[in-house]
């Protein structure tokens, strides 16, 4: 569970030096994105709850450990789950580099390095590289909204001969808004797309085409499409459409039920984004097969009421943890992602 946003603690550390050392990693390692701590969760024991604490000693406590400011507590939330108290805490880290003291300069012998620069690398905290300092300085481009507006695909046949001529075809329609002031670059040739289904069986989209949305005199607003990538320079809707040709011999083993992969990994980014969107059968069609008429699926549609999560920026939480952490987020006003 714990990724570039989470951090996951079952009790109160209780030495301030090496709690702040850690938070600093984290802050630095996150690049701008905001951080969440999440006391009362065990990463191997799952739910352990934590005795509540209050965080303004807490925060003061770490401010000394630190050379210069410290990660901004943005929000705090406190609830019960199932009984078990669990507190969390919400860090801005947009005045990165975070520098920690170091407890021994001045008390221990031969100790130089009065600070440091933490980084947070997996579970493990170490001192900043060459190539880590130069990330922090480096624009770095932030996690947009993003919501997905519809998603289908289809099997197409080529007018006259529903024989030889099939494709698959795959689209997701989705509005992005990035950050005030910020661009977003999606390169063509980074783009991965599939269809599979619950079988595992899946079919790679090699071909695709870029579409954005226009205002009423034909011309684009903040989303600029070119043969090479897709540039967004404020909110604006994209349209991603794969395709691949279809075998014969898969016809037959259509499924009611498909699911559309797409990820996008844009430029300067530390993230990827990903849809996954469930599509049923909401049409079907004969087909041509060894002589005989056969009627399989050749449209499938995303169901716009189905509660599904079809964005995703980040690994989902792990199940255990899941209801809880969505506790948490709720009263942070987040959604978990």
């Amino acid at each position: 569970m714990e990724d570039s946003q989470w951090e996951l603690k079952s009790d109160m550390p209780t030495d301030p030096n090496r709690v702040a050392r850690r938070l600093g990693a984290h802050a630095n390692a996150a690049q701008g994105e905001r951080i969440i701590w999440v006391f009362g969760l065990d990463e191997k024991k799952g739910i352990v709850g934590c005795e509540p604490f209050e965080a303004s000693t807490w925060i003061s406590q770490l401010s000394t450990e630190f050379a210069g400011p410290m990660p901004e507590l943005v929000a705090t939330a406190s609830t019960n789950h199932e009984g078990v108290p669990i507190q969390a805490f919400e860090f801005a880290t947009d005045a990165a580099p975070y520098l920690v003291k170091n407890p021994q300069y001045g008390t221990v012998k031969g100790t130089v390095v009065s600070r440091e620069v933490p980084w947070r690398k997996g579970e493990s905290t170490d001192s900043a590289t060459r190539e880590q300092l130069l990330r922090l300085l480096a624009p770095v481009v932030r996690r947009p909204q993003v919501q997905l507006l519809r998603a289908f695909a289809e099997l197409r046949f080529e007018y006259g001969d529903p024989v030889t001529a099939r494709q698959y075809r795959a689209t997701i329609d989705a509005y992005v808004s990035p950050l005030p002031g910020q661009s977003i670059v999606f390169p063509r040739h980074l783009i991965q797309m599939r269809m599979r289904d619950s079988m595992a069986n899946s079919r790679s989209l090699r071909r695709f085409d870029f579409d954005w949305s226009k205002r009423s005199d034909g011309h684009a607003t903040n989303v600029v499409v070119t043969n090479s990538e897709v540039i967004f320079t404020g909110p604006g809707s994209l349209k991603v459409v794969g395709s691949a040709d279809a075998i014969l011999g898969e016809l037959k083993l259509l499924p009611d039920s498909v699911i559309i992969e797409l990820a996008l990994t844009p430029v300067l980014a530390e993230w990827q984004l990903r849809f996954e969107a469930v599509c049923d059968v909401d049409e079907r069609g004969q087909l041509h097969h060894n002589g005989r008429e056969v009627v399989v699926p050749i449209r499938w549609g995303l169901d716009p009421f189905a509660e599904n999560e079809v964005v995703h920026f980040d690994e989902p939480a792990r199940n255990w943890t899941y209801e809880a952490i969505a506790e948490v987020a709720k009263q942070l006003g987040r959604t978990g992602e």
